[in-house]
């Protein structure tokens, strides 16, 4: 696991959040092992999914810097074009 994730304000707010309200329900549940593996499973999967979003920003980030540095270099190679 990413535990670099754990150190983001924003994901570990989001997990707190949830296991609060998830220890709420842990009486709704006859077997608490059931109960643990469930809150297991969301976390994971919760976890899994930011980390899709912050590879897939992080790819769109470098697409556009990379855009960017391009730009430059016409201008830089042709600056009588940069008009």
């Amino acid at each position: 696991m990413n535990t670099s994730l754990l150190e983001d304000p924003h994901t570990l707010t989001q997990i707190q959040d949830y296991w609060k309200i998830w220890q709420g329900k842990k009486d709704d549940y006859n077997d608490p092992l059931q109960w643990w593996d469930e809150g297991k499973l969301y976390i994971k999967k919760k976890i899994i999914h930011i980390s899709s979003q912050n590879k897939k920003a992080r790819k769109q980030m470098q697409i556009n810097l990379q855009n960017q540095l391009e730009i430059l270099e016409r201008q830089y190679n042709n600056p009588s074009q940069s008009h």
